[in-house]
């Protein structure tokens, strides 16, 4: 057996005992969901019921009323376990913790990638392993751990596709990406983003990132064709293109309808009473989000300097080690995150000379991809997660590069 199979197979076995040990102390097997984990679970319950896709409490005699405001991966796939075993919310953190570990693996796989040597990758590869809050949403029904996974594993597949140039790997590139969307739709211009970015490097900067027009149609082929069923079935039931959910308007409302809100200006958001009034609600769902969004270029064409404090405090809040940066008491979760991601982030940014070495800016792009597509919403680390392994991966180049160069020389 390689070495390479033995330490990736010792991070997943690690890695699910961790997470295991996480749900038995959280009473996982027990505990009922709550809020957005709730909703996810009642969304499950109704596709499991043969309802559709929606929120009705989860109750099977009542009736539903087909929504979008949720992205359907983690719905569809809890409902199809449940299907398989019983309709319990443990079921669906088993499977996230699955996930979770799963993670971990390509996080190795990512890293070994980039220095050629298992022991050096695995360093990397334990910090995330050991993660706290890759760890807690693990034991959580999210769409957290399943968005890293995905985002991980479209990272890996897309510098394979740049450093060997397959085609099966593009494919691969595009189908993940596909799912990361259906998790997370602030994904959605990814695919398309890194794509254009290699073409500018190429033609801008004469690097040598060999694509072809071919793998790059299948690759964006298979991207559509995961969106696809989605797209349909919101089309049939909005009559309306959405391929992904009907909340975008309603999330830039939240953060961007009143610029001297106390809340807004700490990069937070706040509620008011047209969020919920007769007007907005005279609208069918595929048209609200315009609506939200005209409501905002109003606000923000009245008050375009008023934007900035609330887009630096949100940059500030996304990047910060503060579970909930908004909480006014501190506890030992900010004081624990304080000594793990200060560090990570000081060594991310130390990193950014590493940027240039051969496809290392794929890590970076990515990073400062979700940073700005997050800008218009409310700032909070649990948009910045999804990324948090490839942060961790950044900041771990300084040591990476430095045994790889001791382990040449010695050798």
């Amino acid at each position: 057996m390689s070495l390479n199979l033995k330490l990736s197979g010792l991070l997943f076995i690690f890695s699910l005992v961790i997470k295991f040990a996480a749900l038995i102390y959280t009473d996982g097997f027990e505990r009922e969901p709550l809020e957005d984990s709730l909703s996810y679970h009642n969304h499950a319950k109704a596709i499991y019921y043969g309802q559709g896709f929606g929120d009705n409490g989860g109750k099977q005699y009542e009736e539903l009323v087909e929504s979008s405001t949720r992205p359907p991966a983690l719905p569809y796939i809890l409902a199809g376990l449940y299907e398989a075993f019983e309709p319990k919310p443990w079921i669906g953190r088993i499977f996230n913790i699955i996930v979770g570990s799963l993670a971990t693996f390509v996080v190795f796989l990512l890293c070994f990638e980039i220095c050629q040597n298992s022991k050096i990758a695995l360093f990397p590869s334990i910090i995330f392993l050991l993660y706290p809050p890759a760890n807690y949403f693990s034991v959580h029904l999210l769409t957290e751990t399943l968005a890293s996974f995905f985002c991980i594993t479209a990272t890996y597949f897309f510098l394979i596709s740049l450093k060997q140039n397959r085609l099966s790997a593009y494919v691969l590139f595009g189908i993940f990406s596909g799912l990361l969307v259906l998790t997370r739709s602030q994904f959605l211009l990814l695919l398309p983003f890194l794509f254009f970015a290699v073409f500018s490097l190429n033609y801008f900067l004469d690097t040598k990132n060999h694509m072809s027009l071919k793998s790059v149609f299948f690759s964006f082929l298979a991207f559509i064709l995961i969106l696809t069923p989605w797209t349909i079935r919101n089309y049939s039931i909005h009559d309306s293109f959405m391929p992904t959910t009907s909340r975008l308007g309603y999330m830039i409302y939240l953060s961007n309808h009143d610029l001297e809100d106390p809340e807004i200006l700490r990069g937070g958001y706040s509620r008011n009473a047209f969020l919920n009034g007769n007007y907005i609600n005279s609208f069918k769902e595929s048209e609200k989000s315009a609506v939200y969004m005209s409501e905002v270029v109003k606000e923000v064409s009245d008050n375009p300097l008023k934007i900035i404090r609330p887009m630096i405090m949100r940059t500030i809040n996304n990047l910060s080690y503060r579970p909930n940066p908004y909480k006014k008491d501190y506890s030992y979760s900010d004081l624990i995150m304080f000594f793990i991601w200060i560090p990570i982030l000081l060594m991310f940014f130390l990193s950014l000379r590493h940027s240039r070495k051969e496809d290392n800016w794929i890590f970076f792009a990515i990073i400062f991809y979700n940073l700005a597509v997050c800008l218009p919403f409310w700032g909070t680390p649990r948009l910045r997660f999804p990324v948090d392994a490839l942060f961790i991966v950044c900041a771990s180049m300084p040591y990476i590069y430095s045994k790889s160069l001791r382990a040449k020389k010695s050798g």
